[in-house]
């Protein structure tokens, strides 16, 4: 919430305080900067998702998420469930593994690098 809003209004033509965004003026610098600077990859998937569905969407959203200690799946970047000890962990079929590892769950897909024990593969989900 705290990014949909200055996102908002930065759509709108107004500048924002918000410490990601203070320095752009308009959402097309935000968008140029997202898709041509290499700094900006951290933005391209807000402004994907501002461009794609709208800043209305975004906000509606955000509004219904709720706090991780009531959630029935947590669904966190790598670097953010970094550390976590969950009993169940799916990692997404777009992260890569790492070149030359030859360690395969029950599925025949490689374990990251640092897998020393195979683990029974999670159901997909609907």
């Amino acid at each position: 919430m705290d990014l949909a809003a200055p996102t908002r209004d930065l759509k709108n033509g107004c500048l924002t305080s918000y410490p990601e965004l203070v320095l752009f003026t308009t959402w097309g610098n935000v968008q140029d900067y997202a898709s041509n600077d290499p700094a900006g990859r951290d933005l391209q998937p807000l402004a994907g998702l501002v461009d794609s569905h709208g800043t209305d969407a975004f906000l509606a959203a955000v509004a219904q998420l709720i706090h991780e200690d009531q959630a029935d799946v947590t669904v966190p970047t790598v670097h953010k469930a970094k550390g976590r000890e969950w009993l169940h962990v799916r990692i997404a079929d777009d992260f890569q593994p790492p070149s030359g590892s030859n360690q395969q769950d029950n599925t025949g897909c490689p374990y990251p690098a640092g897998s020393t024990t195979a683990k029974p593969a999670l159901p997909t989900l609907p």
